[in-house]
């Protein structure tokens, strides 16, 4: 239990009752142990953080934070792709799941209240398998609004693709994978399952609205652009 561990290091320094307890969104057994005052044991669910997910807190770990952790916070996955993500983009530093989870809290916004101060964020942790950091990769890079997959409703008229390709390239976005399929398409047109790389999520906007304005009917496949709104066009 890291945040025990870590309280402890820090109170040396007089940093004051300010400890947050990180654990993953699935990882109820600290929440319900602090909410009942009791190391009960909970089931649990796979998840990235798997160095958290426990069915029951340790007696001694409950015991030694119990009195100085004064919030806990809860993360969902996204998060928790989005922090790994970017602390390997940025700090060129490769985290778990559990390890990432401090950064995972403050990408998903309910630390704001700290931006203002000074915080010392742990990053503990790197022991992830590779093929499973390419996913969490792709996956937080979807999150984080710089590549979408998308299915996009193309006239099969000669040139009619390379028009399209053309309209994703003036919007300062590049095709990362393409497959056109006509099986299954109305006639006279061809369904085209592309993934894209975008810069931000200011060029993914970009790239929608100049598909809707050029008349394209498309689909999100991985809708985070505009996930809690449902957005779909066709």
């Amino acid at each position: 239990m890291r945040s025990s561990s870590c309280r402890c290091a820090f109170s040396a320094h007089r940093l004051g009752n300010a400890e947050c307890a990180l654990r993953h969104a699935v990882a109820h057994s600290q929440r319900t142990a602090w909410a009942t005052l009791n190391a009960l044991f909970v089931g649990t669910v796979p998840s990235l953080a798997d160095g958290v997910i426990v069915t029951r807190v340790g007696g001694h770990s409950f015991r030694t934070a119990d009195p100085i952790v004064n919030r806990i916070v809860t993360v969902e996955e996204r998060h928790i792709c989005m922090a790994i993500a970017q602390v390997l983009d940025t700090q060129k530093a490769v985290l778990e799941g559990a390890g990432a989870l401090p950064v995972a809290a403050f990408l998903s916004g309910q630390l704001d209240d700290l931006k203002t101060k000074k915080v010392v964020v742990v990053l503990s942790g790197g022991n992830i398998d590779i093929t499973v950091l390419g996913r969490v990769i792709e996956r937080g890079l979807y999150y984080q609004h710089r590549m979408l997959r998308m299915t996009v409703l193309v006239s099969d008229k000669p040139g009619s693709l390379a028009a399209f390709l053309t309209l994703v390239a003036q919007c300062g976005c590049s095709v990362k994978d393409i497959m056109q399929a006509r099986d299954f398409a109305q006639s006279g047109a061809a369904q085209v399952h592309v993934a894209i790389e975008t810069r931000g999520p200011q060029y993914t906007q970009v790239l929608l609205d100049a598909l809707a304005a050029a008349g394209y009917g498309y689909r999100l496949e991985l809708d985070v652009m505009a996930n809690d709104a449902n957005q779909a066009r066709t």
